[in-house]
């Protein structure tokens, strides 16, 4: 599992797996699960197919991962997807080209543990594409990795808080008045915070 929610009533959590299974066919399958768990019983009530967006990626579907969720109700989600490019320790990084926010929801979906046979996965629209919208996609980190609402949300307009997990990434660490050397890290990569306000319709 690579995200987390509280659903609005707070008794209910969501969390979405990084890619497939190795059951499942594994990273290159271009899929992967949302789990619903009662948080009294600890027990699974729902699981629903996503399937990542590697052809408005433009990469294979192994290329791509998803990396955090936030619920807006107890249907609609935000998903962060993107691939592994960017600013990643290394003097010569790849470019970054796609770090999106997807709307999706499980209405219409097909609920995995009632054994369906015909699984209907999520729906889902694109918000946005975070490399599409820098100046320089050059400075973009390679794992962005955390979405969250900012306060208050409403029907036509949300504001996000993006952020990236750098790894620590600095030739040189400092702790406690010392400096060590970080082979894996050619070029200091930067913690990155965007903030995004986005028009938003649920369709109701």
């Amino acid at each position: 599992p690579e995200g987390m929610c509280l659903l609005p009533a707070e008794t209910q959590a969501a969390l979405i797996f990084q890619s497939a299974s190795v059951q499942d066919g594994g990273k290159a399958a271009g899929t992967t699960k949302l789990l619903v768990l009662d948080l009294t019983s600890g027990k699974p009530t729902a699981m629903y197919r996503y399937d990542l967006s590697a052809e408005e990626a433009g990469v294979n579907a192994g290329e791509l991962s998803v990396n955090d969720l936030v619920a807006l109700d107890d249907s609609h989600f935000l998903v962060l997807e993107r691939d592994g490019k960017g600013r990643d320790g290394s003097k010569d990084p790849k470019l970054s080209g796609y770090k999106a926010v997807w709307l999706a929801t499980t209405e219409g979906a097909t609920n995995l543990l009632a054994g369906e046979p015909k699984a209907i996965p999520m729906k889902k629209t694109l918000l946005f594409n975070l490399a599409s919208l820098v100046r320089d996609q050059k400075m973009l980190a390679a794992k962005w990795e955390g979405i969250v609402l900012v306060p208050p949300p409403d029907n036509q307009q949300i504001t996000l808080l993006m952020t990236a997990d750098n790894d620590f990434l600095s030739p040189i660490i400092r702790e406690e008045g010392k400096s060590y050397e970080f082979p894996r890290a050619e070029d200091a990569v930067p913690t990155q915070f965007f903030k995004i306000r986005v028009p938003l319709t649920l369709g109701r």
